[in-house]
């Protein structure tokens, strides 16, 4: 996707609709989301704070709410990677009728060749 800013600034897609996920698009506008930040708190708890050293195991892998955020992140990329824009397209066509969707496209037709009125 480029961009460009100002009056008859936008996106433009840089490849095909039916290569752009949603989670493409998610990408290119936000950065890759996170849903979770672990902060690490299992060595730094109340039990351990008088602790001269975190005990071993607690280094052990991600705690288990890590686990499950993580679990939760690929989730919601894989449902956001199944579909595309090319998709989004077919489905508003469906649903929209033909003289909505023509007055659109002219409304973006305007906007693209700058004879906006």
């Amino acid at each position: 996707m480029t961009s460009s800013i100002g009056s008859k600034g936008g996106y433009e897609l840089a490849r095909s609709p039916e290569s752009i996920s949603f989670w493409d698009v998610v990408v290119a506008i936000e950065g890759e989301p996170r849903l979770f930040e672990c902060r690490e708190i299992r060595g730094s708890g109340a039990l351990y704070r008088a602790a001269a050293k975190r005990p071993d195991w607690s280094a052990i892998d991600p705690c288990e709410i890590h686990k499950v955020m993580l679990e939760a992140e690929t989730g919601v990329r894989a449902v956001l990677e199944k579909y595309n824009l090319e998709g989004l397209s077919r489905q508003v066509k469906k649903k929209v009728p033909r003289e909505d969707r023509e007055k659109t496209a002219q409304w973006f037709s305007t906007r693209i060749s700058g004879t906006e009125r």
